[in-house]
């Protein structure tokens, strides 16, 4: 392969992007959610509040970046289905999934899957300037924060009930990184600094709460008095997780020069670093067990895409040329080996060589959003290390937009 490892915006725009158009739903609107490995539709057309709003994002984020039309109007239609077949009218909020034709199916209202609603309507507002998605988005995290909050001990729950009673009140750490995207997008669409004050509470939980300072990890699933639920981890550590809070914990430090979050994000990526990496092919693997080691050496895509963002953004915050050593090292093995270079996407999960296990495309929990994240803000941090140099923690100058998750 000729392409530089490192031109995260040319395979965004020029292979990602354009790939996603084949899930538009122009039947009955929405995304298509499964494709298998050759990008072609399959399944009998369920659709779920995760993917479908993971489309949104990906294609107001695709307009904003490229000013491309057709992305603009496949977000467009990607809330308007939303709005037509997801949102309870009775109780406020979004059903978890619908069929294809946009009649619900399941009407839980599950936290992890509503902070994307705000994460996508937000970034449509700022692609497109409409205020109702805004409001719609402003409305949906009160309503998160207000039911799905735990005000006593703090977290996330994990389920609740179509009324939003409470369904499962055990935490998972991915619940509360991606309300922080979501309180980061209204952030950026508003100035609005309360939802600097959620990231910051969601950061202060992730750190008193979820860290285990035995191994310098965090933990993935909680009871609501924060003991780890082992039956449901069997104890196991999750790599792209790890790399996840390290690169958002560490954004929000940047912004505020708040050293313990600066210190956590330091701190989790020198651990994924030094226990999940794979020095002979690149990559990470996917689970581990703190202190013993990797117990499941695969490759999945989206934790190959978090490793992405926290290593460009650890290189933004130092120029330290170990972390763009690891970046490029990380970057080769994605454009050679997760990037199915034929087709346009990546590969769901291959082994540790490369070699596929599962080259789906498109599923229930695969969309165009950890690919478009990924490389966009790999593109951005490199982009702003060669524009403006090392980001100083604090600075007066700095821009949450500039930031955003």
């Amino acid at each position: 392969m000729n392409q530089d490892v490192l031109d995260f915006r040319s395979v965004l725009i020029e292979e990602v992007l354009p790939f996603w158009e084949r899930s538009v739903d122009h039947e009955f609107g929405g995304f298509i959610t499964d494709l298998d490995e050759r990008g072609q539709r399959y399944g009998n057309g369920d659709k779920h509040l995760v993917m479908q709003t993971r489309m949104v994002y990906s294609f107001a984020l695709g307009h904003r970046l490229t000013g491309s039309p057709s992305y603009l109007a496949h977000a467009r239609q990607g809330v308007e289905f939303l709005r037509r077949s997801f949102y309870d009218t009775e109780h406020g909020g979004w059903f978890r999934t619908v069929n294809r034709q946009g009649e619900p199916i399941d009407r839980d209202k599950w936290p992890y899957a509503i902070a994307f609603v705000v994460y996508a309507l937000a970034d449509y507002y700022r692609a497109s300037g409409d205020h109702e998605a805004l409001r719609l988005a402003v409305e949906t995290f009160d309503l998160l924060w207000k039911h799905a909050w735990d005000h006593q001990n703090g977290g996330i729950y994990w389920n609740l009930h179509s009324d939003w009673t409470l369904a499962d009140p055990t935490k998972r750490i991915d619940s509360m990184l991606h309300t922080m995207e979501a309180a980061s997008s209204l952030l950026a669409a508003t100035d609005d600094s309360r939802y600097l004050d959620h990231l910051l509470i969601i950061c202060e939980t992730i750190h008193d709460h979820t860290y285990d300072t035995r191994y310098a990890c965090t933990r993935e699933w909680f009871s609501p008095d924060w003991n780890e639920v082992v039956e449901r981890t069997r104890g196991l550590i999750n790599y792209g997780h790890i790399a996840e809070t390290a690169w958002f914990t560490s954004v929000v430090g940047a912004f505020t020069g708040e050293h313990r979050f600066l210190n956590l994000g330091r701190t989790l990526l020198g651990f994924v670093l030094r226990e999940g990496w794979d020095a002979r092919y690149g990559g990470i693997y996917a689970f581990g067990r703190a202190g013993e080691g990797v117990i499941d050496t695969r490759k999945i895509w989206w934790m190959q895409a978090e490793l992405l963002g926290a290593l460009s953004f650890a290189y933004r915050l130092t120029r330290d040329v170990l972390y763009l050593d690891w970046l490029s090292a990380q970057a080769r093995f994605v454009m050679t080996k997760q990037r199915d270079t034929a087709v346009g996407e990546w590969h769901s999960i291959v082994y540790a060589d490369g070699t596929v296990q599962d080259g789906r495309k498109g599923s229930t929990a695969k969309a165009a959003y950890h690919v478009v994240q990924g490389l966009y803000h790999a593109d951005r941090n490199l982009r702003s290390v060669e524009k403006d140099g090392i980001l100083v923690p604090g600075s007066p100058g700095i821009r949450w937009e500039d930031l955003a998750l």
